[in-house]
């Protein structure tokens, strides 16, 4: 393996070069990259609120919505399975927030990061109701 050279006052951090260039100071000992900051909370809250929201637009375009607030329109519709999909996702959408913004706020700064699985396992099921095309029955029932 070939020496890296480096020169802490001259090379800008993390410049290697195989070769010692001419002059003092340079060291065949790479000084490493400083390691990342880590997120601030409110990067971290932006990030969870941007899965809670992606959570509920999948969820709505299983049943060919464009996202869940296009589906929360449809809660007046004259036609019965969309009237019971759109209130499914205005309940759904409402307890999801509801819960989400709990958890958000319990997060605090230097506190590790919640593993994404571990906040979404807290939210609620979200599953389309009976009478709505999405609904499937159990092999129990």
């Amino acid at each position: 393996m070939s020496s890296t050279y480096y020169h802490p006052e001259i090379a800008p951090r993390g410049a290697v070069f195989d070769e010692a260039p001419e002059g003092e100071g340079w060291t065949d000992t790479r000084i490493p990259e400083p390691a990342p900051e880590p997120p601030t909370l409110e990067e971290t809250v932006a990030k969870y609120e941007g899965l809670v929201q992606a959570r509920l637009d999948n969820f709505a375009r299983t049943l060919t919505y464009d996202g869940i607030l296009s589906a929360c329109t449809y809660a007046t519709s004259q036609v019965e399975e969309y009237r019971i999909e759109g209130q499914y996702c205005v309940n759904a959408r409402d307890a999801t927030w509801s819960k989400a913004f709990e958890l958000l706020n319990a997060f605090n700064p230097g506190d590790p990061v919640p593993i994404w699985a571990e906040v979404e396992a807290q939210l609620p099921v979200l599953a389309w109701p009976e009478g709505s095309r999405g609904y499937k029955q159990s092999e129990d029932n």
